[in-house]
This record gives C-alpha cells, sequence and structure tokens, in this order.
C-alpha cells in the first residue's frame, strides 16, 4: 500500500493567505493535488493540518481525505511529517509512504505512478525525482527495510534504519533535509522531464503567474 501524506500545516506567511487555498486553473491548490493523486496509483490520501486547522477542515472537507492535526506545527515540516507517520503506522498496512508539498501544485497521476513504480522495482528506501540535476517533490519513503525481486533484504549504510524509525526520531526540522543524506546509499534519484517537480509557490506573485 501506497499513503500520500500532503503537508499543508504552516503559516503561508510570506503568502498571506493559506496556499492550499490559492487558486490554480480554476481550482485550489489542494483540490488540484488531490485530484493528481486521486488519478494515480496511491491507495489513500491523508493531508496534515495545523495552522487555523479548524477553519482549514472546513474548507477541505469536501475531498474527503482523512484529515490529521498537527499541534506543534510551528516546529516545521518534520513534526507534521511525524505526525502522519504515527498515524500510519496505527492504521495501515503501508509499504510507502509519497509526501508532497502543498505549495508544488503541479503534480499529475503520471508522475506519481512513474516514481511508485520505480519504487517497486529499486528496491530502494528512498526514491526522489530530480529535474536537470536538482531534487524535487514528491518523495516516497518506505516504511520498513526493502527487500529485492528475490526476497533478499536490500543493503543498508551502517547505523541506517527504516526511514520511519529515522524520521520518528529526529528532534528538529533541520533533520527534515538529513534524511537524505543518511540515505546516500539507500536512495534512488529518478532523472524526470518534467519541471513540475521543482515547480514551488511561496509568494503571492509567484501565484499570480500560475493561474
Amino acid at each position: 500500500m501506497i499513503v500520500a501524506v500532503i503537508l499543508s500545516a504552516g503559516e503561508s506567511s510570506r503568502m498571506g493567505r493559506p496556499k492550499a487555498l490559492l487558486p490554480i486553473e480554476g481550482q485550489k491548490f489542494i483540490e488540484r493535488i488531490v485530484g493528481a493523486l486521486r488519478q494515480s496509483r496511491v491507495d489513500r490520501i491523508l493531508v496534515v493540518l495545523g495552522h487555523n486547522a479548524d477553519e482549514m477542515r472546513r474548507e477541505i472537507e469536501h475531498l474527503s481525505v482523512d484529515i490529521l492535526i498537527n499541534p506543534a506545527y510551528q516546529s516545521g515540516q518534520l513534526s507534521s511529517l511525524q505526525v502522519a507517520i504515527r498515524h500510519i503506522q496505527k492504521n495501515d498496512d503501508c509499504d510507502g509512504m509519497l509526501v508532497h508539498l502543498v505549495d508544488h501544485p503541479y503534480i499529475d497521476a503520471e508522475l506519481v505512478n512513474l516514481l511508485i513504480k520505480r519504487f517497486e522495482d529499486g528496491g530502494k528506501l528512498i526514491v526522489v525525482p530530480r529535474f536537470r540535476g536538482k531534487r524535487g517533490h514528491p518523495v516516497i519513503f518506505a516504511s520498513t527495510a526493502r527487500r529485492n525481486v528475490a526476497g533478499a533484504v536490500m543493503a543498508r549504510p551502517a547505523n541506517w534504519d527504516c526511514c520511519f524509525k529515522r524520521l520518528s526520531a529526529a528532534t528538529a526540522s533541520r533533520h527534515w533535509p538529513q534524511i537524505f543524506k543518511w540515505s546516500s546509499m539507500a536512495s534512488r534519484s529518478s532523472a524526470l522531464s518534467s519541471p513540475s517537480t521543482r515547480a514551488v509557490i511561496n509568494s503571492w506573485a509567484s501565484s499570480q503567474n500560475m493561474t
């Protein structure tokens, strides 16, 4: 099972309004992202909220996704990811967690399915899309140690444990990017032709250029 997690808990301070509700091509960011994930091979969609959670819940409840609340959202994205991991570990038989940020609205089902296939075929703990040499989103994290097609556990770096355990044990947002460094031997970078993996909206001006 692949569980998608959309991180949408931040204050959107640079934007001045919730990024999830910004308009894009006749939809809201969150609607576009959820729609693309629904057309993909993702089995379940979780949305993590934090700032103005009650208001945001009312705005997105029509999407029929599972909503989680991160009361410590001011601690950063990692805290929201940890909320999702705890929920998944209690409720899902999850093979991989596909993490996407709400300020990356240009995602499509074809891209998601390609990443899932490479996750399934490669036996790596993390699958990261790349465009012109730079990492993008979404990213897939394995819930446990991976096995290859012959059933053998794949080789891992010294002191490496499963992604979920590493992410859950991290204590500050600065550890979030370090997960990629920890996994240099355990990750697979997928070169993709789509610039959507890097398209991020973090200001009102940039959002107006994409409506």
